[in-house]
């Protein structure tokens, strides 16, 4: 069987064709996101109007990012499944939201109303072809739980009366995000261009890697794979259970997996009751994660309590692998770098290797950036490790990396995530241990690792057959050169920086003086022709005169307006 991810070829160019092929599908929905859009808009734009009125009244500066993320948090739950979690989505990337708007949308949360049941039944029998007592025995009537792609259900197989429980995506869900996903990245452009908070964002590129990462949580089939894969990284670790896969039953839309029985791991007092070492498990989760990261390159970035169970032994069971990530050798090394610039407090070495992550089109000014990162290693270098948190560690360095205008890779986004996640689980077990320094020897072991005599003659080898390369190719390239400057076809291109942000203020400025041409042309027009028929103002010229006069004087506020913005 060959295995085809889903996301495999989504691009731009995929974004833009998705509704091409039937643009009118869901007039419905589209009536509502209007809608919802902008009714939360005039919400926001209230909320401004009246902060506007306390600011110029006590003369305190209020963050108005707060009042924007309000307004996103209210649409996002108004219009389901997709929005939610493109909002949660959004929440993650403190590196480019303000606070404001990052809080508000974190609050997002993802609960929905159980399918009936029926309709559950339906889904399953329709993949199969076959009635469910043929497949399935005690099959709940409530899900053990319900999301919006997916809910489970406990069953038992009829064949051997093995205990699983049944995964059902949603009927309709794929369909349904497809559309919401065109028409978001139809709105993207009107909302950067009226909403002044959203325009130094890359929203497009959010929302393309966005619909990745949804269709990745749709393909049943990838889950799968990836469950069948952390079976084989843990397979033999007595602290680690992931389900058994029963292949031959999963499907497109439905998922069977071996049911675990345990506890989960944010019941503090029934791990107490049952005398579980909650350090112990602390360490494991630690362990756990590091091990993924930095020894297999390959981690579940869905980490919360409701996916992890404990288990006799005691031995943590995982499962839900829809979102697993991997991280490919250049992420794993510039982590590397980056953990060695903090140990040896190298704040200049640090600035070079992020100001690769530049905006696009900006240029960071390293010296300014190494001084913000020395002043951090400072502090928190030197900090007790009861006050040294994760969480709040990475978002101090969010908010440095947005005021220096540099996009942290999405690889290393949903990483943070995971950790940050983790962290608020070991913390829940053990307030007395500290995550930061848990981890610390696994991080020292990859950076020995990295500069192992191995590791380096493998560098080496790479850099010497690069270098091979260049040589070979040397000659071929400078023959060309040489021939195009011969020939009089040399040609050099230049980029002006800023260019297409000085040509849309030019092209505004423009729009400005043709409408105020026009609309003062029409002004006076109307107006002269009032005066001639003053006398006969029920003639059709009369009427003309005070339509025209209508006419401009909405042009003119139009105009006043544009030049204001």
């Amino acid at each position: 069987m060959t295995f085809k991810p889903c996301y495999a070829n989504v691009s731009a160019m995929r974004l833009t064709r998705l509704g091409r092929l039937q643009p009118y599908r869901n007039v419905k929905r589209l009536r509502r996101i209007v809608a919802v859009v902008l009714g939360c808009a005039f919400t926001y734009v209230c909320a401004r109007i009246r902060l506007y009125r306390e600011v110029k009244k006590t003369g305190v500066s209020v963050d108005t990012s707060v009042c924007l993320g309000t307004a996103l948090r209210t649409a996002c739950e108004r219009l389901g499944p997709t929005f939610i979690k493109f909002g949660q989505v959004l929440s993650t990337r403190r590196d480019l939201l303000p606070d404001g708007v990052a809080n508000q949308l974190a609050r997002l949360q993802d609960g929905v109303e159980a399918l009936p049941l029926n309709d559950a039944i339906k889904v399953v029998e329709a993949e199969y072809g076959r009635p469910l007592g043929q497949l399935f025995t005690d099959f709940s009537e409530r899900p053990l739980g319900a999301a919006s792609l997916s809910q489970v259900h406990a069953a038992r197989l009829a064949a051997t009366g093995e205990a699983v429980v049944v995964k059902i995506q949603r009927p309709g869900i794929q369909v349904l995000v497809d559309t919401d996903i065109d028409l978001l990245s139809r709105f993207i452009p009107l909302l950067e261009r009226h909403v002044e908070e959203l325009r130094h964002l890359n929203l497009r590129s959010i929302v393309e890697e966005f619909y990745k990462t949804i269709r990745m949580e749709m393909d049943f089939k990838r889950e799968m794979h990836n469950t069948l894969k952390f079976r084989k990284i843990f397979d033999g670790d007595p602290v680690v259970k992931i389900p058994l896969v029963y292949k031959e039953l999963c499907t497109d839309k439905v998922l069977v997996l071996e049911r675990l029985e345990g506890v989960k791991i944010d019941r503090i007092d029934e791990l107490v009751g049952l005398g579980y070492d909650r350090d112990t498990l602390s360490k494991r989760l630690v362990a756990l994660l590091s091990k993924q990261v930095f020894t297999h390159g390959v981690y579940n970035g869905d980490v919360h309590a409701g996916n992890i169970l404990v288990m006799p032994g005691p031995t943590i069971g995982l499962f839900d692998f829809g979102m697993v990530r991997t991280i490919d050798p250049e992420t794993q090394n510039l982590m590397i770098d980056l953990f060695v610039a903090v140990v040896t407090k190298d704040a200049v070495r640090m600035s070079r290797i992020l100001a690769a992550y530049a905006e696009s089109g900006h240029q960071p000014d390293t010296m300014r950036l190494a001084r913000d990162l020395h002043e951090l290693l400072v502090f928190y270098y030197d900090l007790p490790a009861e006050d040294l948190r994760v969480e709040t560690l990475l978002e101090i360095i969010m908010d440095l990396l947005a005021t220096h205008k540099l996009v942290v890779p999405q690889q290393l986004i949903m990483l943070c995530r995971a950790a940050v996640m983790t962290e608020s689980i070991v913390r829940m077990l053990s307030p007395n241990m500290y995550f930061v320094i848990e981890l610390s020897p696994f991080i020292k072991a990859a950076i020995k690792s990295r500069f192992s005599l191995n590791n380096v003659r493998d560098e080496m080898g790479r850099l010497a057959a690069d270098g091979t390369r260049a040589i070979r190719a040397l000659p071929a390239a400078l023959g060309t050169f040489l021939t195009n400057m011969n020939d009089g076809v040399l040609r050099i291109e230049s980029q002006h920086r800023d260019l297409e942000r000085q040509t849309q203020q030019f092209s505004r400025m423009t729009t400005c003086l043709a409408l105020s041409m026009i609309s003062g042309a029409l002004f006076l027009g109307s107006a002269l022709l009032m005066v001639a028929f003053a006398k006969d103002s029920a003639s059709v010229p009369a009427a003309m005169a005070r339509g025209g006069l209508a006419v401009s004087i909405v042009m003119i506020c139009a105009a006043l307006l544009k030049m204001l913005r």
